[in-house]
């Protein structure tokens, strides 16, 4: 087989011994680029999986991010809440006047008397006490309405519990229960404001009864 070999390599002038280095050559080169692709697809392949662990750890802490970021929001707002909490109760008022305005109608009432507010009563806590009783004649009182600047700031229901007014007045049965309190707030109010109190009777008229001012102190520092 070497001899055919030698004598065709011979008779082609060294050609044929020329093509089978190329060819080995040719081949070795080959084994080598596939060698080399064989490392760069594994090194690929490690770049890939260390790109997708990147990715899941970048998820992982843009979750914690966010749920950071709600936490901060959460804590924020719960700060604003107790700072206006404490600005509420630390606010301070002294009334300044209180006026009453239908005392002479003796054809639509029985009586009408505010034990709360007074004048220069403190008023601590953010808001003040309006409490009392009333006893109407021509019809029964519903609720007392409290505004200021034709705003209602809240409607009192005439329902507590007054034995002393149904001894005086034993043939009235709505005496019984003629008595009325509640607390206005004064957070986010005017330095001065004025407020209007009136009756409302079960029939819709209603009846002025009484006005009363305050004014803002300063508030008390807290910390």
């Amino acid at each position: 087989m070497n001899l055919l070999l030698g004598i065709s390599n011979w008779l082609s002038g060294g050609a044929l011994y020329r093509y089978q280095k190329q060819y080995e050559s040719t081949q070795l080169k080959l084994r080598n680029t596939l060698s080399e692709l064989e490392v760069l697809s594994e090194h690929f392949y490690q770049t890939q999986q260390e790109l997708e662990q990147t990715k899941t750890k970048l998820q992982t802490v843009q979750s914690e991010l966010e749920i950071a970021q709600l936490e901060w929001y959460k804590n924020s707002a719960q700060k604003q809440t107790n700072n206006d909490w404490l600005t509420h109760v630390n606010q301070s008022a002294k009334i300044m006047a209180v006026n009453y305005l239908s005392l002479i109608d003796t054809n639509a009432l029985w009586g009408f008397n505010l034990s709360s507010p007074q004048v220069d009563q403190k008023i601590n806590g953010g808001a003040i006490v309006v409490k009392g009783w009333i006893l109407g004649k021509k019809a029964q009182v519903k609720c007392l309405k409290i505004s200021c600047n034709q705003q209602i700031l809240a409607e009192i229901p005439v329902n507590l519990p007054s034995g002393w007014l149904a001894k005086k007045f034993p043939r009235l049965p709505e005496a019984q229960n003629s008595y009325f309190e509640t607390a206005i707030t004064i957070s986010g109010a005017p330095e001065q404001a004025e407020l209007l109190i009136e009756a409302i009777f079960v029939d819709r008229s209603y009846l002025p009864l009484a006005t009363f001012q305050f004014q803002n102190l300063a508030l008390v520092a807290v910390g």
